[in-house]
């Protein structure tokens, strides 16, 4: 009787031993998509990995790297963009239109070859990229008309940006909102 104590004493302690394990690793497993959704990517990603074989915590280890190298893709092309409006803007303000209508035909050739890309990809992760760098490159062509519709004191710049915007505003109307206020910007300098 004893010794059959014991036994069960010692099958009730294994089993504890192994359900603390299980519900420690679920613990765990939940931090670590706690991370992924507050977009700690990196330390999701070691998050998961410690978890070894446990559940999906392999796959959502390489979807948490995934998702960080795209973050930082993101912000790369953003920099990119910005960096382009802010050089058609000094170039406007500064008066060298021809400087300006080069970094502007550079950054409406960076949103046509997007714009084509964005139908031509079939991955989803490819989509979801060529999307995000679509819009990037569309909303930074239009960042370059809004900056302006306070900056110049003369008519000559207002009508050299409304002419470069009406030349592409078959392309999205997202670009007529563009003249229009800078033509109303324009009108309210006269």
């Amino acid at each position: 009787m004893k010794k059959r104590g014991i036994s069960i004493l010692l099958i009730v302690a294994i089993l504890a031993g192994l359900f603390a394990g299980c519900a420690s690793k679920t613990t765990q497993y939940e931090r670590a998509a706690a991370l992924f959704n507050e977009e700690k990517f990196a330390e999701a990603a070691e998050a998961f990995d410690a978890l070894g074989d446990f559940m999906d915590a392999p796959d959502r280890a390489e979807e948490a790297r995934d998702a960080e190298e795209f973050k930082w893709f993101k912000i790369s092309v953003r920099a990119e963009i910005e960096s382009r409006v802010t050089s058609f803007h000094s170039g406007l303000l500064d008066g060298r239109y021809s400087a300006a209508q080069s970094v502007f035909n550079e950054q409406l050739d960076k949103y046509l070859l997007w714009k084509d890309a964005e139908y031509l990809t079939l991955d989803e992760i490819d989509t979801e990229i060529a999307e995000f760098v679509f819009e990037a490159h569309k909303n930074g062509l239009i960042n370059m008309g809004l900056r302006l519709t306070t900056h110049f004191t003369e008519k000559e710049g207002y009508d050299f940006a409304i002419k470069l915007f009406e030349e592409i505003v078959e392309l999205d109307d997202d670009f007529n909102d563009v003249v229009d206020k800078l033509k109303e910007s324009r009108d309210a300098s006269r």
